[in-house]
């Protein structure tokens, strides 16, 4: 990233304070008895609950993790607006050139881009890259798929590939943590996981340029 300033952010979110309707609900088109209908409503709701959280119209914002080139992390909690109001002093205090994480692209820049335009958080809302294919974010998930833009590896499993096999001091930590409604993790994985992903990788590509010019 030729030395630009760089911003490594990571967002934990819960699921909605509401529960789903049983007219959000959608019963597959194979169940059509009023007991059938009711028996997938009944086994269904909590798992289909929990999923708003993937969903920036309907989950909240838990913390946002962030760093800022090699200094240690931070944490960003509280309310969900007062979260997205933090982020922004963060983001324009910084002017970041560069935006690392994974899944960035798909999840974390559009949930807080949506959360910005809900709270009326002009500055962050305009800071955020929103183009399809933003020149200033580095998206570790999509860097990793290569072409096979499909694929979309957790971090843990990227790790567990690359990172933690040859940092066993991280290990025991990280297993435990990743994917957990924790703040820990979102310090953790913005301070060790996605910026030593990021590095692998980008040691790769340059060692690969090195041999064939490209």
């Amino acid at each position: 990233m030729n030395g630009k300033r760089t911003l490594f952010i990571d967002i934990e979110t819960l699921k909605s304070p509401i529960p789903p309707t049983r007219e959000e609900i959608k019963v597959p088109g194979n169940i059509t008895k009023p007991d059938s209908i009711e028996k997938y409503i009944t086994e269904n709701l909590q798992e289909i609950w929990e999923k708003t959280a993937l969903n920036s119209m309907k989950g909240q914002i838990f913390c946002i993790g962030y760093a800022v080139n090699d200094e240690p992390a931070q944490v960003i909690k509280g309310t969900e607006e007062e979260i997205v109001n933090k982020f922004e002093e963060v983001v324009m205090e910084h002017p970041f050139l560069d935006w690392v994480g994974h899944n960035l692209l798909d999840f974390d820049l559009p949930f807080i881009y949506h959360k910005a335009i809900k709270y009326g958080v002009r500055s962050l809302r305009n800071t955020i890259p929103h183009d399809r294919f933003p020149k200033n974010v580095f998206d570790t998930i999509q860097m990793w798929a290569g072409t096979n833009y499909q694929n979309k590896t957790s971090v843990k499993d990227i790790a567990n590939c690359t990172v933690l096999p040859k940092t066993k001091s991280l290990s025991n930590v990280l297993l435990g943590l990743v994917g957990g409604k924790d703040s820990h993790h979102c310090r953790l994985s913005v301070n060790n996981l996605t910026s030593t992903i990021l590095s692998r990788i980008n040691k790769t590509i340059n060692k690969r340029r090195i041999v064939t010019g490209k």
